[in-house]
């Protein structure tokens, strides 16, 4: 019996490979951010506001999960993240959640061009998994925001606000990862609205 040739070595080393030896794809899981309003308040003053600009510091501005050690690393989830960009995300949830919340009468998205008596611009400096040095994670969501006159005044600053909001990740996972997120941003949208509710001034 002749020795088996090196071409059909290769042929059969090219078979396992396609076959025992391939490792499985890993699918991506994609999430929402944050939750929509439970219920609808009535509005307790006349005017309105354009949610105008939702602006997300580097690496968080992508559509992958962040995660920032405690030794000051940052990396980005290659097989969880967002449906969409973040910023997109924010800002839907942000306009129904004001307008839901009844501070102004009317609160117009980022994409419209309707003039409105405020205007609101969110800036965010850190949206993702935060973990401590003993390894414990919390969804964490860190920004501000300013209450600007609209068109066709100043367009100065009347309002200033920054915040942090925190939820403790349960599990290690990419659903959990998301249940943190979206908890955070429900907090941080709920102080913004009781914050524009208690300081924010009204049109003339």
């Amino acid at each position: 019996m002749r020795p088996p040739t090196s071409a059909f070595i290769l042929l059969l080393i090219c078979a396992v490979s396609a076959t025992g030896c391939s490792q499985p794809y890993q699918a991506e899981s994609l999430f929402g951010l944050g939750s929509a309003p439970a219920a609808q308040a009535t509005a307790a003053r006349k005017d309105s506001l354009e949610v105008r600009s939702i602006a997300i510091a580097p690496p968080c501005d992508c559509e992958q999960f962040t995660y920032r050690y405690a030794d000051g690393r940052m990396r980005n989830d290659d097989y969880a993240g967002f449906i969409a960009p973040p910023a997109a995300l924010l800002g839907t949830t942000l306009t129904q959640r004001l307008a839901a919340a009844g501070v102004f009468q009317t609160v117009i998205g980022p994409q419209t061009s309707m003039a409105a008596d405020f205007s609101l611009v969110v800036s965010i400096d850190f949206l993702g998994v935060d973990f401590d040095a003993a390894g414990t994670g919390a969804g964490l969501l860190t920004g501000r925001a300013w209450l600007l006159d609209g068109e066709g005044r100043s367009g100065k600053p009347v309002f200033q606000w920054e915040h942090s909001a925190s939820s403790a990740l349960t599990a290690n996972t990419p659903d959990a990862v998301a249940q943190a997120l979206s908890a955070a941003t429900d907090s941080w949208l709920d102080a913004l609205a009781a914050a524009l509710r208690s300081g924010a001034p009204s049109a003339p």
